[in-house]
């Protein structure tokens, strides 16, 4: 059974994408067949696992679009356990496609249904705020998470995410099964941590900051880094919270 992961935070650069291919990443290190998909604009986690490239014939607009099947736009990542469905632009098209159907948000869903099937993980990166993409990845999950950049008022961030996964769980996908909580580096708890789903913390660590800088994931800078292990343990606490009645 395929369990999806939205990754959302209203603010930019909140660290969502580093968070999304490392979890991607280490989910492959631990030889579960994932799936990445980038809904953003910048494709900046597409081209990261793709090798650099930018190129890709068909995207996440495209399939939204109904321009080509889900299936039709995976591109192979850097392990045979990881495929892509890169960003290809086109965002503002696709929603101005789709502005008349009612059920709008749930095209992603349906889309990655039957190609969702060949994988026991699919991570969707989102572009910050609560927009269309941010909830059709919500209402194509399992679960939310969102990263909190310890610079940042906690609160705001956890008030705003709250505040898009229950009109999504409401009015959209009443199996999503609520948030889960990443601390992006060392700071104060938040308030409402309690009620996440789980709380997972990364320490502050070079090797995830030389990654990003270079475009590649921590657990290929060094696998045994205190960052690329803490990785290792989310995706396992997130299995957990994921098979917990």
């Amino acid at each position: 059974m395929t369990y999806t992961i939205a990754l959302l935070n209203p603010r930019s650069a909140s660290g969502k994408t580093t968070l999304a291919i490392n979890l991607a990443f280490s989910f492959a290190l631990l030889e579960m067949r994932t799936l990445y998909v980038d809904c953003t604009s910048s494709g900046a986690g597409s081209r990261i696992l793709m090798g650099g490239s930018s190129e890709s014939p068909c995207g996440v607009a495209d399939v939204m679009s109904g321009l080509v099947s889900a299936r039709g736009a995976i591109v192979s990542g850097p392990t045979a356990w990881l495929d892509v469905i890169p960003a290809s632009g086109g965002e503002k098209e696709a929603e101005g496609f789709l502005a008349f159907n009612p059920e709008k948000e749930k095209v992603l869903a349906l889309s990655l249904r039957k190609t969702g099937e060949g994988y026991d993980i699919v991570i969707i990166d989102t572009p910050s705020g609560n927009g269309f993409f941010v909830k059709s990845a919500l209402t194509a999950s399992d679960l939310a998470v969102v990263p909190l950049h310890p610079s940042w008022d906690g609160n705001s961030q956890l008030k705003e995410a709250g505040l898009c996964v229950e009109e999504v769980v409401t009015s959209l996908n009443p199996d999503l099964k609520g948030m889960g909580l990443i601390y992006m580096g060392p700071s104060d708890p938040a308030p409402g941590e309690d009620g996440m789903q789980f709380v997972g913390r990364l320490p502050d660590c070079d090797a995830i900051r030389k990654g990003m800088a270079t475009g590649t994931p921590v657990a290929l800078v060094d696998v045994m880094s205190p960052g690329a292990q803490a990785f290792l343990d989310l995706v396992r606490e997130m299995m957990a919270a994921g098979t917990d009645p």
